[in-house]
């Protein structure tokens, strides 16, 4: 098995074989660590980071991106990807990263010159997942993705980053957040930021790597078994359930099986 020095050491020639670079950076750690690599690899001057500003990505995250860039002092580019705007992707159905995707790619394309490669932080533990759609896209657009060819693990890119001493301040949110709405159920501006809302209030409760998903009237929360104990206190409960009603969802529930 190989060691993450090696996989540093193969990814450093990968990157300087494709000379200029456009990451689609989202905020995540992928994402984050693979603009700061690529830039340390080839100069500032070959790299530009491309984030989607979308509906569908946490504020926070946003924020974070233009934070990040502007430390890296790389070239940050931020436009607006419109998938609220598609049908094909507001039906939220298995093919929903696939039309993000491509919606995504072709923004790109549009501010990025033909020189510069595309890359996407994916990992390694997309190839064994028969349901990622967007790779498809990838393919489609000739998008690379080296940590994932590289077979870097989740767990290979944290240890990397911790390496490089890569930190994104605890970042826990997901990307996106229409995977907070079940496959099926319409995607909305109302919804996202219900969601958004909802996990907003839980941090500021000191819950730590939170989930909230929008079950219609229903918040279902995810998160570790120190919050499952912390709501059995019932005033900790009654201010969150309250703060969810103010939100807009009538019932809050814990889902058990995530703890």
């Amino acid at each position: 098995m190989k060691t993450v020095e090696h996989k540093l050491n193969e990814l450093e020639k990968t990157v300087k074989n494709y000379k200029k670079v456009a990451i689609a950076f989202n905020g995540g750690l992928n994402s984050a660590f693979l603009l700061y690599f690529a830039k340390k690899i080839l100069g500032e001057e070959n790299v530009v980071a491309f984030t989607g500003n979308s509906f569908s990505v946490y504020r926070k995250n946003l924020e974070f991106c233009g934070a990040w860039t502007k430390k890296l002092n790389v070239k940050h580019i931020s436009a607006k990807t419109n998938e609220f705007m598609e049908e094909s992707y507001i039906v939220n159905d298995r093919m929903r990263c696939y039309f993000c995707k491509i919606l995504l790619f072709k923004t790109m394309l549009s501010y990025i010159p033909k020189s510069y490669l595309i890359l996407t932080g994916s990992d390694a533990e997309n190839i064994f997942d028969s349901d990622r759609p967007e790779l498809f896209a990838e393919k489609e657009f000739n998008v690379y993705s080296p940590l994932r060819e590289l077979y870097f693990s989740k767990k290979d890119i944290s240890q990397a980053a911790g390496l490089y001493d890569v930190n994104i301040d605890g970042k826990l949110h997901a990307v996106c957040m229409s995977e907070r709405i079940p496959a099926g159920s319409i995607i909305t501006r109302d919804k996202i930021r219900m969601v958004e809302d909802a996990e907003d209030f839980l941090e500021k409760m000191g819950v730590k790597d939170c989930r909230v998903y929008h079950y219609g009237e229903l918040a279902k929360i995810e998160a570790d078994e120190y919050f499952a104990m912390s709501f059995a206190n019932p005033v900790f409960r009654d201010e969150i359930i309250k703060e969810m009603k103010n939100i807009g969802f009538k019932y809050a529930a814990v889902d058990l099986v995530q703890i």
